[in-house]
């Protein structure tokens, strides 16, 4: 057996994909480990701030450090009530804008498939439509076999259409395609007023 000189290729790719997996596992731990130092830093220095301020006070006040202490601890206690009084504010504003949007959408929607302002509008084409579409089922419902249980078919007793069947297929087909045009265009003028 022979071994074919060259490199394993297979070997080295695998050797890269760990050493990439390596390379990202010690940025991500390094990342961690400034985010960890800048926050205790930030923590020390606002500490250090506040115990300053509360000696200020203190001294400011007649050499009485607890006053001092006491003062700037109810004012930090304030500052971070306030910070998230205003925070909770926000987020129940942006919920409330959320929730409005999502109705007026729904609204819209709604309005759209909403029968009242076409009847409104068209007040034949509507009717029309409506009883072409009662006597369409009427029709259906009287042919033989096609019952409540029965599904509507279009073939007759000997396993062709039958003529009323063709007529009634024939007028939906018309009617659809001169309703469609209308029905675009109407619902295309009531996204845009709406908007």
């Amino acid at each position: 057996m022979e071994e074919t000189p060259g490199p394993d290729f297979v070997g080295l790719a695998i050797e890269r994909g760990k050493a990439a997996v390596k390379d990202a596992l010690w940025k991500g731990v390094a990342w961690l480990f400034l985010v960890a130092v800048a926050g205790l830093l930030l923590l020390m220095a606002a500490a250090f701030a506040f115990y300053g301020a509360a000696l200020g006070v203190g001294e400011a006040l007649g050499h009485r450090v607890w006053l001092g202490y006491l003062i700037t601890g109810t004012a930090f206690l304030l500052l971070v009530f306030f910070a998230l009084l205003i925070q909770r504010f926000r987020s129940k504003r942006k919920k409330k804008v959320l929730f409005r949007k999502t109705a007026e959408s729904t609204d819209r929607l709604v309005g759209i498939f909403d029968p009242r302002p076409w009847i409104r509008d068209h007040p034949w084409q509507t009717t029309s439509l409506a009883a072409l579409g009662g006597f369409a089922v009427g029709f259906r419902m009287e042919m033989p076999g096609a019952g409540a249980s029965a599904a509507p078919t279009s073939e007759g007793a000997l396993g062709k259409p039958s003529f009323l069947d063709e007529l009634i297929a024939a007028g939906l087909e018309i009617l659809k395609n001169a309703l469609t045009p209308i029905l675009a265009t109407e619902v295309a003028k009531r996204i845009n007023q709406e908007e």
